[in-house]
């Protein structure tokens, strides 16, 4: 442990989630380990970014967690060491919450190469939400290739299936699926459906069930 090069440590320590940085707080007891967590518990900004559509294009914005701070996503972007992503949500048509003051009207390109630049610091742990098809469509077209620990879509077809397929194969973390998407794809009549992330076999059989 004393021969692991602090660059290694630090790069891997970054990869963690914030449960798992708590967990590691209480369980690690190597000096250098046990001060780079300590970095990443002291810096770490967590964040929620919301999404919505307009008849005039697409605006984005991003609340730090724990705060009433609303800002643009590039102050996630420039913090790219500590600044991570816990959800992504659609917020079209949602009035009062959150707060748009300021916010950029982009075109829905520019948008996705917004949500593009930020991929790398979601939280493997986050949600997906979308409720607006055409801002979905944007969510997907940046972030279909990174893993969410809740999802909800709305059902569009093969694009939808093709989405959760990757999410329960592959995803660590996938813990629940909307209501409105189950019913669609299972005919369960529940709010949600509960995938335990430590039974992988259960999420093979769950998935062969489903898209057979």
């Amino acid at each position: 442990m004393d021969t692991v090069p602090r660059k290694f440590v630090v790069s891997v320590v970054e990869l963690f989630g914030r449960k798992t940085l708590d967990l590691l707080d209480e369980a690690v007891a190597h000096r250098l380990w046990k001060n780079v967590v300590d970095v990443h518990l002291s810096n770490r900004e967590y964040y929620y970014v919301y999404v919505r559509m307009l008849t005039s294009g697409v605006q984005l914005i991003a609340e730090q967690v724990g705060t009433e701070i609303y800002e643009d996503i590039s102050r996630i972007r420039k913090n790219g060491r500590f600044a991570r992503i816990v959800g992504i949500e659609d917020k079209t048509d949602c009035y009062g919450y959150p707060r748009w003051e300021g916010a950029k009207t982009l075109r829905e390109v520019d948008a996705s190469k917004q949500l593009e630049s930020v991929a790398a610091q979601i939280e493997q742990s986050s949600r997906f939400f979308a409720r607006n098809l055409r801002c979905q469509d944007i969510m997907l077209r940046s972030l279909d290739s990174m893993f969410f620990g809740g999802i909800r879509l709305v059902y569009d077809g093969q694009t939808s299936l093709t989405f959760l397929e990757q999410q329960i194969t592959n995803s660590p973390f996938l813990a629940y699926l909307s209501t409105k998407l189950l019913n669609r794809l299972l005919f369960v009549a529940q709010e949600y459906i509960v995938i335990p992330p430590w039974d992988f076999i259960h999420r093979r059989m769950f998935l062969k069930g489903t898209l057979s």
